[in-house]
This record gives structure tokens, C-alpha cells and sequence, in this order.
């Protein structure tokens, strides 16, 4: 990955460890969305199942959402981050900047 994006079998696996940390802290309701050619998201992940992405999906771009955050073992410092008072309920992510 010396200089580029990483490789789309790299995204889904980064996809992957996402969803099972975020699950695994107590997000409930995972969506997880991928920007195809058009600027549209597709739908990935919903409801504990993955999809396979469309051939034209971004697969540097995605967008996380989740329902509910159902708190779980106390996680130092990830707990006051995840139910601050302007509580988060999606992430945006685009790769490639630390390949720069």
C-alpha cells in the first residue's frame, strides 16, 4: 500500500473490525452505507448481515449509523465520547490520508 489507497479486500476487512468493536461496546442497529459511482450509499451492513458491495461502490468512503448505544462493560474514556450530551449516533470515514 506504499503511496496508494489500501486494496478494496483491505476496506472490508477494516469495514468488519468496525462493526464487531462497535457492537461489541453497544451499538445497536449497525448500519453500515458505501457511496456508489453516483454519490447514492449503498447498503452493506444491516441487522447483523453484510451484503456484498455493488461494483462501482467507493469503498474508501463509508458512513456507520447506529439506533441505540446500550451500554455494556465500562470502557474508559470510549463511554464519555460515545454519551457526551451531543451524543453521536454515525461516523463518516474516508480513507487514503495516511497513505499520503
Amino acid at each position: 500500500m506504499v503511496g496508494g489507497g489500501p486494496e478494496p479486500g483491505e476496506s472490508l476487512v477494516n469495514i468488519g473490525i468496525h462493526v464487531g468493536i462497535l457492537e461489541e461496546v453497544g451499538c445497536r442497529g449497525l448500519e453500515v452505507r458505501l457511496e456508489d459511482g453516483s454519490g447514492r450509499r449503498a447498503l452493506l451492513y444491516a441487522d447483523g448481515n453484510f451484503a456484498m458491495p455493488p461494483d462501482d461502490a467507493n469503498l474508501l468512503r463509508w458512513h456507520i449509523t447506529w439506533a441505540s448505544f446500550e451500554r455494556r462493560a465500562p470502557l474508559r474514556g470510549l463511554d464519555e465520547i460515545l454519551l457526551r450530551d451531543h451524543a453521536m449516533s454515525e461516523i463518516d470515514e474516508v480513507l487514503g490520508a495516511a497513505s499520503r
